[in-house]
C-alpha cells in the first residue's frame, strides 16, 4: 500500500509518523454508490488534511536545508581560511553538497516532495472518484425512471 510522511507533535517533539492511503478509498464498489457519494466530501476533507501536513513538512525541510546550507557556507569558508587554502565557489559548493548534514537534508527534502506528488495524485483520483460516482448515480436515476415509464 502506497504511504507519505508527516510530522506530529509527540511526546519526545515532533515525530516523523507514516501514513499508509487506503487503496480501497480510491475505488468504487458498485453495492455502495449511495453510501459512498454521501461519504465522499469526508474522505476528500481527511485527504485534504494529509495533503496539507505533507505540504508543511516539504516546506519546513526546504527552509531547515537552506539554514543548513548557510551554516556549511560559512564553516567550510572558515575551514578554507584557516588551512590557508584557497576556497572557490566551486570547491565551497562542492563542499556544502557533499557533507552529510546536507545529504541527509536533501535526502529528507526529496521524501518530502515525493510524498507531496503522492498526495497531489491521491486528491486528484478522489476528485474523479467523486465525479463518477455522481455520473454513475445519475445513470442510475435514468435508468430507473425509463423502467418506470415503461
Amino acid at each position: 500500500m502506497p504511504s507519505v510522511f508527516i510530522e506530529q507533535a509527540g511526546e519526545e517533539g515532533v515525530e516523523v509518523v507514516e501514513v499508509t492511503l487506503d487503496e480501497q478509498d480510491f475505488s468504487i464498489d458498485e453495492t455502495q454508490v449511495d453510501a459512498t457519494l454521501c461519504s465522499i466530501g469526508k474522505l476528500i476533507l481527511g485527504y485534504g488534511q494529509i495533503e496539507a501536513e505533507v505540504k508543511l513538512r516539504a516546506g519546513r525541510l526546504h527552509a531547515e536545508l537552506e539554514r543548513v546550507k548557510a551554516l556549511l557556507d560559512t564553516q567550510v569558508r572558515a575551514d578554507f581560511q584557516k588551512s590557508g587554502e584557497k576556497a572557490t565557489e566551486a570547491r565551497i559548493a562542492h563542499a556544502i553538497t557533499t557533507s552529510e548534514d546536507y545529504q541527509v537534508y536533501i535526502q529528507a527534502l526529496n521524501q518530502a516532495e515525493r510524498d507531496q506528488a503522492m498526495m497531489r495524485w491521491a486528491m486528484t483520483a478522489l476528485i474523479h472518484k467523486s465525479e463518477c460516482l455522481r455520473a454513475y448515480a445519475y445513470r442510475e436515476n435514468q435508468s430507473m425512471k425509463a423502467d418506470n415509464r415503461t
